[in-house]
């Protein structure tokens, strides 16, 4: 399963999605129920410098990957007229940010196993089997 998020934040992900008949923590509990019968989970995590890369963005990722079990962190170009983001979600001035590069090192060295990507696997690596000739 791949969850698309603008951000792992509550407030963040519901003012831009504006969600009818569900809530964000809906979204996390989904992921945990798929992890718990063996299923594979991917977060479809669209990316914007200046505020994916805010400290409480950085505290609300690593909160989420604790939390859910996700496997993989699929980073996305979040291509949208950044005016017209900021606004939709009201932040007017963006805070002192890390940088995305910053971030994602972060992520990585708390969570070695979580997986980046940008596409879904094949299921012989979500498996664990690298080695696979994809060419026979």
């Amino acid at each position: 399963m791949r969850v698309s998020t603008n951000s792992a934040q509550d407030w963040l992900y519901t003012t831009y999605y504006r969600p009818n008949n569900y809530k964000f923590e809906d979204i996390l509990e989904s992921i945990r129920i798929v992890n718990r019968y063996g299923g594979w989970t991917s977060i479809n995590y669209f990316v914007f410098p200046g505020v994916t890369d805010s400290e409480a963005e950085y505290q609300a990722l690593r909160e989420l990957i604790r939390s859910t079990g996700t496997e993989d962190d699929q980073w996305r170009n979040f291509n949208i007229d950044p005016d017209w983001y900021l606004e939709r979600v009201g932040i007017s001035d963006t805070e002192e940010t890390m940088g995305i590069r910053e971030l994602m090192r972060r992520i990585r060295e708390e969570f070695p196993e979580l997986k980046f990507g940008y596409f879904n696997p094949p299921m012989e690596r979500i498996k664990g089997n690298y080695e696979v000739d994809f060419a026979h």
